[in-house]
């Protein structure tokens, strides 16, 4: 029996005592002390703590709560709350046992002293010790039961809110992703629902320790009578400067969480865009935006650990100031203070201590706590992708996989369509921001007069180079982002009208920007459709353009979760061509993969993502040009050994300009400008004398010019020889750019020349 056995019998077998105590943790400790541990030791989660049991069962409770509120919006906090009620009162009890028998101490040392000056049997005194001793142990256990159940509550709490993020990321409608950002969705993931997670578990806090605080000053009344109410008074004096604190720190608190997302939003487009960004030496500039935005998330957590250090400090210093105020009172009115008084009153006010020190810490951990949940339910609020019009399954004897009839799709959700998202107003300065954007404007005013004044001693073009850097920046972006928002709202795909068989080979070709990733992107969902049916029968795995690579090792990004078949593994591996790729790296196929793909080159990744989709068992295959990332041999092989030969049998989609596949395609769809202007076999098409002829006739014209003066190689040119109605189209295609070759580069020998011939 392995050690994880051990561990995990030992966890099983133990009782209500050994878990009671946490004796069975010896066992680990034990197991500890032999070899090392590993993640393999972790105990199995039970069915309850799973991600999935929350999920389901906040899934119940959002249904009803989605019913009983038709035409509002219902509340996230409430759902929580039904769900994590009961985890939460077991809390609170737990608290108030601990304060409970933390309270028994003062009452016990009364009895003790009394028992010193009474004449009362020995026995009895040592049974008043005996208890006196088992009190602190009470108390230990009663805390550690309480902080292990609020640890548990913060982590399913913490875990629910990451799967609902992560959930609705995926069901997004896409009017509502082009509002958001990946950087603030990573911020829900990475700071509201830690913050969940963190300070769940202290909030019950918040009715454990008014009660706590309330039974000490009745048993401080007891013992020293109307004496108290000064330390009361001091405490009540207090309390509105806590109040004011914490109302700041709450504002602030919102306002860091703004900035924030900015920051990350602002950090993410700069690595996206990180080759432009070099190439037009612009890291300065938004290095220099980055770090003002990252000040001012500072010194908002300045002004919040400022706030935090006075009112802990003040109230810190409350107990002392109520303790040396009451005794004072106290014997000033006449009264003995006796060891009988002194020290209960003394173990009392040590223990107002704890809940008075502790309840700011609550007080600020609840404010995060409903801040984080407001952000987070204000995310699920938004508009989800409407799921899209379903035809009627067709028959079971049927061969179609795949039917589109009438297809109208667009990239984003129109006004008055489901899934629509109103743009967010711009939010108007106010307060200190307001009197900062007037300053703003001021020193701009003044930055013109002075460049007006340089222009008028220097010349116009002395002043220009004053800005020009930084408002050449800001135009190119603005200009950037305006006109691919608007690429997004005009291009659509119209008219699709696709059937594809079961198991057939089906060839998208097309110039560039004739929507042959977009049809895919239908295909899967990507995009929105506006008129139409669309039928898909059977599972889709999907290779795109940009190989999405995870950073973990290359079998974990080829196996993608589904568990390991050695064999089909291998001949997955095989068909992409990557054997004598994982030859050569260190470790195999065991190899870390940098964070996106770093240490693999293009074409390894396009082959790991080809990879992947072969180990799928899905009935449909989607591949968006796997072949312009590789070179020529490389792609022959792929075509033959994976397209032609693996996933022989399954409906394979290819998204393709390399023309050699053309012949050996079932169908072949011809796109143009968003439309399914052509489509049929290689024979019917050729013979049609349409686009896909105009098509293959740009890629073998026999007159072309230079355009840009670099040269192919012998073995980085395809050339191909396709037969025709009338005759044979001869073409070379640069497989390094997935573009046809141009005149003007040299030919190896016994290799045509890179502008290729035509034959009628």
């Amino acid at each position: 029996m392995t050690g994880s056995e051990n561990i995990a019998r030992a966890y099983k077998e133990a009782g209500w005592l050994s878990r009671g105590t946490w004796s069975w943790v010896g066992s680990v400790v034990k197991e500890g002390y032999r070899r090392q541990l590993s993640e393999d030791d972790l105990l199995p989660l039970e069915e309850h703590e799973t991600a999935e049991f929350e999920m389901k069962k906040f899934q119940e409770l959002w249904a009803v709560e989605c019913k009983t509120h038709k035409g509002d919006k219902p509340s996230l906090q409430h759902v929580m709350w039904l769900q994590f009620r009961g985890r939460y009162f077991a809390c609170v009890l737990l608290n108030c046992l601990q304060h409970v028998i933390s309270l028994a101490s003062p009452l016990m040392l009364i009895q003790i002293l009394r028992f010193l000056d009474s004449d009362d049997p020995l026995w009895k005194g040592i049974v008043l010790a005996v208890v006196f001793g088992c009190i602190p142990f009470g108390s230990s256990m009663a805390n550690q039961y309480s902080m292990q159940t609020a640890f548990m509550l913060g982590m399913s709490v913490r875990t629910l809110c990451s799967a609902l993020v992560y959930d609705k990321t995926f069901n997004l409608s896409n009017s509502a992703w082009q509002q958001r950002s990946i950087g603030e969705i990573q911020n829900l993931m990475a700071f509201d629902a830690k913050a969940m997670g963190d300070n769940m578990g202290m909030t019950p806090q918040l009715f454990s320790a008014p009660a706590l605080i309330l039974a000490i000053l009745v048993l401080l009344g007891l013992l020293l009578g109307p004496s108290m109410l000064l330390g009361v008074a001091i405490m009540l004096l207090s309390f509105p400067v806590s109040g004011f604190a914490f109302g700041n720190i709450i504002k602030h608190r919102v306002l860091q969480s703004k900035l924030m997302d900015k920051r990350l939003k602002k950090l993410s487009e700069m690595l996206q865009g990180v080759r432009v960004l070099k190439f037009y030496a612009w890291e300065s500039f938004f290095a220099g935006q980055i770090q003002k935005l990252r000040l001012e998330e500072l010194r908002e957590l300045r002004i919040q650990s400022m706030l935090r250090a006075v009112t802990t400090f003040s109230i810190v210093g409350i107990p002392l100031c109520v303790t040396m105020a009451t005794f004072g009172l106290y014997t000033a009115l006449g009264n003995d203070l006796t060891p009988e008084v002194a020290f209960p009153a003394l173990l009392l006010f040590n223990a107002l201590m704890f809940p008075l020190t502790f309840l700011p810490v609550v007080v600020t951990n609840v404010i995060s706590v409903g801040v984080a949940l407001g952000r987070i339910a204000n995310f699920l609020q938004d508009p989800e992708r409407a799921p899209t019009p379903q035809s009627e399954r067709a028959s079971t004897g049927t061969s179609a996989v795949l039917r589109i009839k009438g297809g109208e799709f667009a990239w984003t959700e129109s006004p008055g369509m489901p899934g629509f998202r109103e743009p967010a107003p711009p939010e108007e300065p106010k307060g200190k921001a307001a009197k900062k954007a007037a300053n703003q404007a001021k020193a701009k005013k003044e930055e013109e007069k002075k460049n007006e004044a340089k222009e008028a001693t220097t010349g116009p073009q002395a002043a220009e180079t004053v800005t020009k850097e930084h408002e050449d920046v800001d135009a190119a972006s603005a200009k950037a982002s305006e006109a691919d928002a608007q690429a997004l709202e005009k291009f659509r795909l119209s008219g699709v009208d696709v059937e594809i068989k079961r198991g057939s080979l089906v060839v998208v070709c097309g110039v560039v920007g004739s929507g042959k990733t977009s049809l895919l992107e239908a295909i899967l969902g990507g995009m929105v459709m506006t008129d139409g049916e669309i039928c898909v029968q059977g599972s889709c795995a999907y290779a795109s353009q940009v190989p999405w690579i995870m950073n973990c090792t290359v079998r974990e990004n080829i196996l993608f979760g589904i568990d390991c078949d050695e064999e089909r593994y291998q001949k997955a591996v095989q068909a992409a061509s990557l054997k004598k790729d994982l030859e050569m790296l260190p470790g195999g196929d065991d190899t870390e993969i940098g964070e996106r793909g770093i240490n693999l080159s293009g074409g390894q990744k396009a082959r790991v993502s080809l990879a992947r989709a072969c180990y799928s068992k899905s009935d449909i295959i989607l591949l968006d040009d796997p072949l312009a990332a590789v070179d020529a041999h490389v792609g022959k092989e792929l075509t033959e050994n994976c397209i032609k030969g693996f996933l022989l049998g399954r409906t394979r989609i290819l998204v393709t300009n390399a023309l050699h596949i053309l012949p050996d395609a079932d169908l072949i769809l011809v796109m143009k400008a968003g439309k399914v202007v052509e489509q049929g076999t290689y024979a019917k098409l050729s013979a049609a004398d349409g686009e896909l002829c105009a098509l293959m006739e740009a890629y073998g014209q026999t007159q072309g010019e230079e355009e840009d003066g670099s040269f192919a190689s012998a073995n980085d040119v395809d050339v191909l020889e396709l037969p025709t109605q009338g005759g044979s189209v001869r073409a070379s295609l640069d497989t390094r750019e997935g573009r046809p070759s141009r005149e003007g580069r040299p030919s190896g020998e016994g290799v045509a020349p890179a502008s290729a011939r035509s034959s009628m």
